[in-house]
Order: C-alpha cells, then sequence, then structure tokens
C-alpha cells in the first residue's frame, strides 16, 4: 500500500495539504477564517490520476457552506461558525442564522427560505408540499391533494373522488357531506 502526503503552508493564515492513501484522496485547503476546502475522492483504478469523489465540503465564511456525502448534499446561507460546524452548534445555534438552506437525500429535497416562511418538499415525484407561512400552503400526495389559506382559514382537500373542505377554523366537511 502506497501513501504520500503533500502539503504547502503559509502558517498560521493558511494551508493546503493532499493525502494519497492507495484507493482513496484526501485533500484539505484552509485560509482562515474566510475559506475552508474539504475532498474525500476514490481512485478509479489502482494507479490512476482519475478521482471520483466521495465526499465534499466547501465554506466561504461567512456566506455560505455545501456539504456533500455520497447522494446528499446541504447547502446553506449565512454560515456564521467559522471552521466546519461542529454538531451541537449545527443542530442549536446554526438555525437561527440560515437565511436559506435546501437538503437532498436521494430523491427527497427540501428548500427552506426566512427560516421557514418559505419551504418546498419533494419526495420522489408523487409528494410534494409548498408552504408560504401564513398566507398560503398546498400538498400533493398519490391521489390526495390539497390547500389552505391563512393557515386554515379557508381550505380543501381532495382525495380521490372525496372532496372536503375547512372554513374559519373549525367547520369541516367530510366525504359523507357532514359538518364536525
Amino acid at each position: 500500500m502506497e501513501m504520500e502526503m503533500k502539503s504547502f503552508f503559509i502558517w498560521p493564515i493558511g494551508w493546503h495539504s493532499r493525502f494519497d492513501k492507495g484507493e482513496t484522496v484526501r485533500i484539505r485547503t484552509k485560509i482562515l477564517p474566510f475559506y475552508y476546502h474539504y475532498t474525500e475522492s476514490w481512485k478509479v483504478e489502482s494507479g490512476s490520476k482519475e478521482e471520483k469523489p466521495i465526499s465534499r465540503y466547501f465554506k466561504l465564511w461567512p456566506l455560505y457552506s455545501y456539504d456533500r456525502d455520497g447522494e446528499n448534499s446541504e447547502l446553506r446561507c449565512l454560515a456564521l461558525c467559522p471552521g466546519r460546524n461542529p454538531g451541537p452548534i449545527d443542530r442549536n445555534w446554526a438555525p437561527l442564522w440560515n437565511v436559506y438552506k435546501r437538503s437532498r437525500a436521494g430523491d427527497k429535497v427540501e428548500s427552506e427560505l426566512l427560516w421557514g416562511i418559505y419551504r418546498h418538499k419533494k419526495d420522489g415525484t408523487k409528494k410534494r408540499s409548498f408552504t408560504l407561512f401564513p398566507l398560503f400552503s398546498w400538498e400533493r400526495d398519490e391521489g390526495c391533494r390539497g390547500w389552505t389559506f391563512l393557515n386554515g382559514l379557508v381550505g380543501r382537500k381532495k382525495n380521490g373522488i372525496d372532496t372536503s373542505w375547512q372554513l374559519l377554523y373549525l367547520f369541516k366537511t367530510g366525504k359523507n357531506g357532514e359538518e364536525q
């Protein structure tokens, strides 16, 4: 097994390193605190210079960050924590300053703007939803569609041939035509 490491330093401002470990290659570049880039790749063939990325992380502080691991990816606009976010900051603090976030996991795509005022979700080709809080929301699932205006002031849901309406947040008509 062949291992090779190349590094370039402009310490303490920045550094670049390439770690070649046979079938995988890791490249890391940092220019503190503004730029951080990390890539991990598989070599297509042993001894080949052609590489296929496994994971990638890029941050241009404080504007945005992009994280990709296989089929999953995430883009965040406003990334106020310099460097790569540790787990607790990602879970507890990052939602406060993320103005825009887009996540993708396979066929599932979610976008959020201005802390949830605008949301768009897509799960494959069958399930979709859109929300412009508190004005309007719309969703579609296999054979079922629905929308609401002012978060329930007026709404309609259709499931196949059955239609139900909602009025003034309280009054609903079901498939039997009875008010609840």
